[in-house]
């Protein structure tokens, strides 16, 4: 087992999770054991290209989704993955309605912060 197979199958695991299925629920769908699914998942397997297709295709995100692996699981990955996955099953007008709410939000939380800053500044 590589590192490769590790990620894409982790990377697999993950988007299965956010779109809310099964392990038995994800392999129905594209044709296999759920024990084949758990060991392409666990990295014990490597799928081919038309497989790893077939998984993106029916979780209803691009194919270049599950191939953005990355060193180490951060926090942060994982809530702009969230992100992503959300907004992706989205028009294009409620994105763009998300980005403005969320820059507003945003520059609040900014103005906020330096507010909180300068007060204790002016304290010590």
């Amino acid at each position: 087992m590589t590192s490769l197979e590790r990620k894409l199958g982790r990377r697999i695991a993950q988007q299965r999770q956010l779109a809310g299925l099964t392990q038995a629920q994800l392999a129905e769908k594209i044709g296999i054991e759920p024990e084949t699914l758990s060991r392409l998942e666990t990295g014990v397997a490597m799928p081919s290209l038309a497989r790893v297709e077939e998984v993106a295709e029916v979780l209803g995100i691009e194919l270049r989704e599950l191939f953005r692996l990355r060193p180490a699981d951060r926090a942060e990955d994982e809530a702009i993955d969230r992100l992503v996955w959300l907004v992706s099953r989205r028009s294009v007008q409620e994105i763009e309605l998300v980005t403005d709410v969320a820059a507003r939000i945003l520059a609040h939380c900014e103005r906020t912060s330096n507010s909180q800053r300068r007060a204790a500044n002016k304290n010590d």
